[in-house]
């Protein structure tokens, strides 16, 4: 069942409907506060805008990263099943 959550971003309070329990939400909002902040002080960006925009560019490098490295992990993993369904008589 959705609930709706009061969330800080940047110095914005916002309100989110959700299902994810407490520990996900304070796993997910630890990522994203971890990136706005890095965003922040390593000076890229100096609007608030920005700091959201570059911070979600570089989430956004990361997810496509792990996709395909999951991707590669799959295509591994289904070759050494047809290897070893291979010496089973």
């Amino acid at each position: 069942m959705k609930r709706s959550v009061k969330i800080t971003l940047l110095g914005q309070e916002l309100a989110v409907r959700t299902e994810a329990d407490e520990r996900y939400l304070q796993r997910v909002l630890g990522l994203l506060n971890g990136k706005l902040e890095e965003v922040q002080e390593s000076g890229q960006a100096v609007s608030t805008v920005r700091v959201a925009l570059m911070a979600a560019l570089n989430l956004a490098d990361t997810c496509v990263r792990l996709e395909e490295e999951r991707t590669r992990l799959h295509d591994r993993a289904r070759g050494l099943v047809e290897v070893i369904e291979a010496q089973i008589p």
